[in-house]
C-alpha cells in the first residue's frame, strides 16, 4: 500500500465511517436533517483547519462545501456534551490510523528501527470540565481541569507510534504509552519527566535502546561499575575537562540501572544561566535549590543503553537534541494550528474544539508525512501552511464533488519544495543528522536539552 493509499483509507475512516458510527452511537445524530456524522465533522474539523479566525459563520459557509446548507446559529446548537463525546471517540480513532513513508535517508537514524521521540502537551480547560478531564489545581497558575496529549513520534518514518489523552495531573512516567513495546533495536529519545530505571530496564532487557539526560538529585543514587557509591561532581572535577568524558555507571538503589554515561563541559556563560534558572524554579516553588544540581551545571549529562561502538558521543548528543522536534510538532499545533483555542465561552463548544483542531492538524501531519518526509530538511511549518490553503479541496472530495486520491495526490506533491535553509553559525537539525561534528555543545540551552 502506498503512502498516498494510506492517506486516502486514514481520512475516509475518521472523517465519513467512525464519524457516521459515533453521530449515530453517541445520539449526536438522532434523525437525519441537515447533518449527518461524517458532514458535521468535516465541517467542524476541516473547517476550522483554514487559515485564520473561523467564526461560525465561517463555519456555516463550509459547510455548503460537503452539501449541507445551514445557519451559524443552527451549528453553534449543536455543540453539547454528546458532541463532545462524539470528537473524543472521533479523535480515539484518528489515534488508530497508521501513516508513514519510507524511512528518511540519514544513516545515523537508520541504525535503528526506530527513533521514537516521546513527550506530551497539555491544555487548559474551563473549571466546569473538571469532571471530565482533571488538573493539577494545587497552584494559583494551574488549571482544575486539563489534559495531556502523549505522543511517539517515529523520526525515521514520520509516522506516530502512539497517542493518547490522559487527564492533566497524571504525571509523564505513568503515561499509558509506556506499556506500548517498541521493535527490537529501536531507539526512544525522552526528557527528564518520562525517566523511570525501571522502564529503561524493561526496554533493555527487551532489547531496546534509551537515550535520557541524567536526572540529578533527589533520592536517586548513582554507583560506579563495580557498585560503588558515586561522587558524580568529584568524578567529573578529576577527569572531565575540556571535552567529553564518558563511563559506565550503575543508576537506581533498587534497580542498578547498567547505563553509559557522557559529560559535555558547557561554557560558563551556559552553566550561570542555568544555576539562575534552577534557583528561579526553587523560589518560585518556595523550596531550597539543590546544591548538587547547581554543581553539576557545568555539564550536559547523557544515559544511554547504546554501546559506544554504536553511538559515538558526537552523535549521541545530535540524537538527544533531536527531541526537540517533538517540541516544536506541539507548537505547529497550538501556534499555527490554534488547538488550545477556542472562540466559544461555553464549555461543552470548547472541549469539542480542541478536539477537532487536534484532529485536524493531526491529519495535517499525515499529509506531510506523505508529501515531506523524504526531505530532510523539510519544514513543518511552510508544509501546514501550503496544506491548509487548500484544505477546501478535501471537503469537495468527500463530499463527492472530486476525486480524493487525485486530490491528495495534488496536494502532497508540492510539499517537498516546502524546506528550511542551511545555517553556518546555529546548524539545524538536519544539518547535523547528516553532520554530528558540526554540534555545538553551547547550544543546548537554546534547544531543550539545557542540563546538568
Amino acid at each position: 500500500m502506498n503512502s498516498v493509499t494510506q492517506l486516502v483509507k486514514a481520512i475516509k475512516s475518521v472523517l465519513q465511517d467512525h464519524a457516521n458510527r459515533s453521530g449515530v452511537s453517541t445520539g449526536l445524530i438522532k434523525r437525519v436533517r441537515e447533518f449527518t456524522g461524517a458532514t458535521f465533522a468535516q465541517t467542524v474539523v476541516l473547517g476550522q483547519m483554514q487559515e485564520g479566525e473561523i467564526a461560525m459563520s465561517d463555519l456555516a459557509s463550509f459547510a455548503r462545501q460537503v452539501g449541507v446548507n445551514v445557519s451559524a446559529q443552527a451549528i453553534d446548537k449543536c455543540f453539547t456534551e454528546n458532541t463532545a463525546i462524539f470528537f473524543a471517540e472521533l479523535l480515539n480513532a484518528t489515534f488508530t490510523q497508521v501513516v508513514t513513508a519510507d524511512p528518511v535517508a540519514i544513516s545515523l537514524l537508520e541504525r535503528f528501527s526506530e527513533v521514537v521521540v516521546e513527550d506530551s502537551t497539555t491544555l487548559s480547560l474551563p473549571d466546569d470540565l473538571e469532571k471530565i478531564w482533571q488538573g493539577c489545581g494545587n497552584a494559583a497558575e494551574s488549571a482544575k481541569s486539563a489534559f495531556k496529549v502523549q505522543v511517539r513520534w517515529d523520526l525515521l518514518t514520520g509516522g506516530f507510534k502512539g497517542q493518547a489523552l490522559t487527564d492533566g495531573r497524571v504525571p509523564d512516567t505513568k503515561s499509558p504509552l509506556r506499556l506500548n513495546r517498541r521493535q527490537r533495536r529501536s531507539l526512544r529519545i525522552i526528557d527528564l519527566g518520562y525517566f523511570d530505571t525501571h522502564q529503561f530496564q524493561t526496554e533493555g532487557e527487551a532489547e531496546e535502546y534509551w537515550i535520557s539526560r541524567l536526572k540529578v538529585g533527589g533520592s536517586l543514587q548513582i554507583f560506579d561499575e563495580a557498585g560503588n557509591p558515586l561522587d558524580l561532581y568529584e568524578l567529573l572535577c578529576t577527569f572531565a575537562g575540556n571535552t567529553s568524558y564518558e563511563c559506565q555507571i550503575q543508576v537506581s538503589a533498587t534497580t542498578r540501572l547498567p547505563a553509559r554515561l557522557i559529560a559535555y563541559p558547557v561554557p560558563e556563560e551556559v552553566a550561570i544561566k542555568r544555576r539562575k534558572s534552577h534557583k528561579r524554579k526553587a523560589q518560585k516553588h518556595s523550596r531550597k535549590v539543590n546544591k548538587k544540581l547547581l554543581d553539576l551545571c557545568g555539564w550536559t549529562l547523557v544515559i544511554t543503553n547504546i554501546p559506544a561502538e554504536e553511538l559515538n558521543h558526537q552523535e549521541a548528543l545530535v540524537l538527544l537534541r533531536a527531541r526537540w522536534q517533538i517540541e516544536l510538532l506541539f507548537k505547529l499545533w497550538k501556534k499555527y494550528g490554534q488547538v488550545d483555542v477556542s472562540r466559544s465561552k461555553n464549555p461543552w463548544h470548547l472541549l469539542c474544539d480542541f478536539y477537532a483542531k487536534l484532529i485536524g492538524m493531526i491529519i495535517v501531519h499525515w499529509m506531510m508525512i506523505v508529501g515531506c518526509w523524504s526531505v530532510p530538511s523539510r519544514s513543518m511549518v511552510k508544509a501546514a501552511k501550503a496544506i491548509r490553503q487548500q484544505i477546501i479541496l478535501i471537503a469537495r472530495a468527500l463530499a463527492g464533488r472530486d476525486d480524493l486520491d487525485q486530490i491528495l495526490q495534488e496536494i502532497t506533491q508540492g510539499l517537498d519544495r516546502c524546506c528550511i535553509d542551511k545555517r553556518k553559525k546555529h546548524p539545524n537539525t538536519f544539518q547535523l543528522f547528516l553532520d554530528p561534528t558540526l554540534q555545538q555543545t553551547d547550544l543546548l540551552v537554546s534547544h531543550g536539552a539545557g542540563g546538568p
